[in-house]
């Protein structure tokens, strides 16, 4: 239909006139437009590569076509990603521009290290419209929205228990002090460090050995332990064995006459020794060879004047100790 005149304009209706009048301002000014915000894609880390950021859009019901709308947000205090390490600052300001009805809010996302278990969340919540004439939706449920940040990150100290080195010694004589890290050449992961514990339950850190160097025998087990993210890689184990050295005792040297009629000629060699550990006697040398009767008794009846030495040997050294030794000597002489 063409409008010639006054008359046929009028013949319209005030109401349909009202109605595209209301049409014309609500394009052109964007009264009674709303604007709301969803999550579009979700951001993740990539292991080291390229992230996926994650998006916002705000959306106005109608577009608005001379003036553009300014919308405040804020990130809600229930997000649990963190600023700085997770995701990079947010400007807090989008804008839907004139003739337009959506704008996007990008979520910078950091690659971090950290095993973050189902993710990590930004909550984007609009708080105002600072230019256009758009209002806020009146919805609450329609002015926040969650981008979830999916973690790609596993425990640094990895799958793999370190290796044993079995050509270091674990057997000891007497005190010792040992690096336990002698035990293993396999270099921790980066990020780890080689740990030690003194029961195959490694859950708990307060268990932990200070250090590495231990001066009691046990069995020690050795693990990557990755404390940024708490966690650790399969055990080994080595068991340090500590063996003492026997003691051979003291001697006390002794006489004895070569004639039983004019003094005692009999030697009980184990009188002469004290503090010893288990052993043996063996003659050493002397003027003659005279035999070790039973109970380690010796006659010097009529055996040659002179000195008689006797070793006493330990017999239950464990390696690496060795047994010990300790000499008696008997001095035959005339006593008439």
């Amino acid at each position: 239909m063409k409008i010639t005149s006054i008359e046929q304009f009028s013949g319209y209706g005030y109401g349909k006139i009202l109605f595209l009048t209301l049409t014309f301002f609500s394009f052109v000014f964007g009264y009674g437009q709303t604007v709301s915000i969803s999550n579009t894609t979700d951001g993740s880390e990539n292991n080291g590569g390229s992230v996926t950021n994650g998006v916002f859009t705000a959306t106005q019901t109608a577009p608005t076509a001379n003036s553009a709308t300014n919308i405040t947000y804020s990130i809600d205090v229930n997000s649990t990603a963190t600023l700085g390490s997770d995701y990079s600052a947010l400007s807090g300001v989008v804008t839907i521009a004139a003739g337009s009805t959506t704008a996007t809010i990008t979520v910078p996302v950091l690659e971090d290290t950290l095993i973050e278990t189902g993710g990590e969340t930004v909550i984007v919540t609009l708080t105002g419209i600072t230019s256009g004439t758009a209002i806020l939706d009146p919805a609450p449920a329609n002015l926040s929205a969650t981008n979830t940040i999916a973690d790609d990150d596993t425990c640094a100290a990895g799958v793999t228990a370190p290796l044993l080195d079995g050509s270091v010694i674990t057997a000891f004589c007497d005190a010792f002090v040992q690096d336990l890290d002698s035990y293993t050449m396999s270099v921790p992961p980066l990020g780890t460090d080689l740990r030690w514990n003194a029961t195959a339950d490694v859950s708990d850190k307060s268990t932990y050995l200070p250090t590495s160097t231990v001066t009691t025998p046990g069995t020690y087990f050795g693990f990557f332990y990755d404390a940024a993210n708490d966690c650790t890689s399969p055990t080994f184990s080595v068991t340090l064995t500590q063996n003492i050295t026997p003691s051979p005792g003291t001697t006390t040297n002794i006489a004895a006459c070569n004639n039983s009629g004019d003094g005692s000629s009999v030697v009980d060699l184990d009188d002469q020794l004290t503090g010893a550990d288990a052993g043996n006697w063996l003659f050493v040398n002397g003027p003659a060879v005279v035999p070790i009767g039973p109970g380690n008794v010796i006659n010097f009846n009529a055996q040659p004047l002179g000195e008689y030495v006797f070793r006493y040997v330990t017999s239950g050294a464990v390696a690496p100790c060795v047994d010990q030794t300790v000499d008696l000597t008997v001095t035959v002489k005339d006593c008439s």
